[in-house]
């Protein structure tokens, strides 16, 4: 699909702003979390049953913000940013990614992968052109926006 000199600058100030976007919070986990089909209500209702099986499971409250990206070159993926906390102030951190991982095989069948977040390059990363092409990509409704505006960097 060719895209016009005009699309082309939209979605270059668009991935900017994503990118300033996603840079206002810290979080806990990058995850890439691998989609059985190209659904993207799908993808959601998948979001929903792993946050709340996982949160529930390991007393946290979570929050995320994220990209579903249906592009058939790489394969339908969702990457997420993820930050969580609970009454004792223990983050995402101090869980185990890889319980969340198979949680998630569970649920769909495709697998995963959660690293620690650091900010090297990860949010650069999300809104590169790989990981938002033109018509095959959608931003994950954010979740927990209470949770999100406590993870903002300089609150």
């Amino acid at each position: 699909m060719k895209i016009t000199n005009d699309q082309w600058k939209f979605m270059m100030k668009y991935r900017e702003e994503l990118n300033n976007f996603y840079n206002q919070y810290d979080y806990d986990w990058f995850c890439s979390l691998n989609l059985p089909n190209y659904n993207v209500e799908n993808s959601e209702k998948f979001l929903k049953r792993w946050r709340c099986n996982l949160s529930t499971k390991d007393h946290i409250q979570i929050g995320y913000l994220g990209i579903i990206v249906t592009s058939k070159f790489t394969g339908p993926h969702i990457h997420l940013l993820l930050f969580g906390r609970n009454k004792n102030g223990d983050t995402l951190l101090n869980r185990d990614k890889k319980e969340w991982e198979r949680e998630w095989t569970r649920i769909t069948g495709r697998g995963s992968l959660i690293e620690d977040y650091e900010d090297n390059g990860v949010v650069r990363y999300m809104s590169l052109t790989t990981n938002t092409p033109v018509n095959h990509f959608e931003l994950v409704k954010p979740y927990n926006k209470n949770l999100l505006e406590e993870f903002r960097k300089n609150n």
